[in-house]
C-alpha cells in the first residue's frame, strides 16, 4: 500500500523541480546548467528570443525550493495505481518528432513517479520507453545500459534515483540545446507538466488531499510561463492544439483557486472542486498520449 502522505511528498518533490523537465527547458534556454543568468551576447549567439529566455527563468524561479518539502503529514492511505500512468506499450505509436518529444516528457514523469514509490518493475518499463524515445529523437547515450545499471544499484534510495534521472535528462537537454532544438524541448516540458498535473489532480481527488490541491493551485504561475515559452517556439500544425488547450486550462485553474480560498479548511475536503481542472487536464493528456 502506498500512503497518501507519500504521494503528497512526491508531488511536492515533483513540483519543486517539475520532476525532470524544468531543468530541461531552463538549461536549454539559458545555456547554463548552474542556473546563472545568461548574458545578452550568449542569448544572441544561441538564437534565443530574450523574452523566451526570461520566461524560462521565470518558470524556474516560480517553483519552490526542494528544501521546503514538507514532512509526511497524513496517515490516510490509498493504493498506488499504476493504471494512471501512460501505457508503456504505446511508445512505438508515436511516429513524429513532436509526439515523441511530448511523450518523452510524459514517460519521464511516469519514470520519476514509479521510481519515487519503488515500483522497480514498472520503473524499468518506463526507463525503456524513455531510452527508446531518446534514441528515436537522435539523443543517444543518455538512458543507456550504464544508466540502467546505476538505477538498479540505487533502487532502494529514492533520492539517488531521482538525482540520476534528473541528471540524465539534463544530459539529453545538452544535445537539444547544442542542436538548436528549442521546439522539441518546449514540447517535452509541456508533456511533463501535463502529466504531472494530471497525476496530481487524480491523487488529490482520490486522496481528498488539501496538500496536493494547494500544489496544483501553485502551478498557475508556471502554467502562464509555460504558455509564454511555447509561444516563443511555435509548434507545428499537428501539435498547435497543445498551446491552445493550455490557454483554456487557465480558466478552471483560476476558478479552482477562488473556490479553494473560500473553503472551510476544518471541514471534510470536497474533491469535486477539482472536477473542472480534472476534466480539462485529462482531455489534454488523452490527446497527446493517444494521438
Amino acid at each position: 500500500m502506498i500512503y497518501l502522505q507519500q504521494i503528497e511528498d512526491f508531488m511536492k518533490r515533483f513540483f519543486a523541480v517539475l520532476g525532470l523537465v524544468l531543468p530541461f527547458v531552463f538549461v536549454s534556454c539559458s545555456g547554463n546548467s548552474e542556473g546563472d543568468e545568461i548574458s545578452d551576447s550568449d542569448t544572441a549567439s544561441l538564437g534565443i528570443d530574450p523574452k523566451v529566455k526570461a520566461n524560462a527563468q521565470n518558470i524556474f524561479n516560480s517553483v519552490a525550493d526542494p528544501a521546503d518539502i514538507t514532512k509526511m503529514i497524513s496517515d490516510a492511505g490509498i493504493y498506488y495505481d499504476g493504471a494512471l500512468l501512460n501505457n508503456p506499450d504505446k511508445y512505438s505509436s508515436y511516429s513524429t518528432d513532436d509526439y515523441k518529444a511530448l511523450n518523452l516528457g510524459v514517460y519521464g514523469t511516469d519514470l520519476s513517479f514509479t521510481s519515487s514509490f519503488e515500483q522497480t518493475q514498472e520503473s524499468l518499463l518506463y526507463l525503456k520507453c524513455v531510452n527508446l524515445l531518446c534514441k528515436s529523437l537522435g539523443i543517444n547515450g543518455v538512458f543507456d545500459e550504464k544508466t540502467s545499471e546505476r538505477i538498479d544499484a540505487n533502487k532502494d534510495n529514492r533520492d539517488s534515483l531521482l538525482d540520476i534521472i534528473s541528471k540524465s535528462f539534463t544530459q539529453a537537454d545538452k544535445f537539444l540545446r547544442e542542436n538548436q532544438r528549442g521546439h522539441s524541448s518546449s514540447l517535452l516540458v509541456a508533456g511533463g507538466w501535463i502529466e504531472a498535473t494530471y497525476l496530481s489532480t487524480k491523487c488529490a481527488i482520490n486522496g481528498k488531499s488539501l496538500t496536493i490541491t494547494e500544489e496544483i493551485i501553485e502551478q498557475k504561475s508556471s502554467l502562464k510561463e509555460l504558455i509564454a515559452l511555447m509561444e516563443g517556439y511555435p509548434a507545428g500544425a499537428e501539435t498547435l492544439y497543445v498551446l491552445d488547450e493550455l490557454r483554456t486550462l487557465q480558466t478552471p485553474m483560476e476558478e479552482l483557486s477562488i473556490k479553494y480560498s473560500s473553503l472551510d479548511k476544518k471541514a471534510e475536503f470536497d474533491p469535486t472542486i477539482l472536477s473542472a481542472v480534472d476534466e480539462k487536464i485529462s482531455a489534454i493528456r488523452k490527446k497527446i498520449t493517444q494521438n
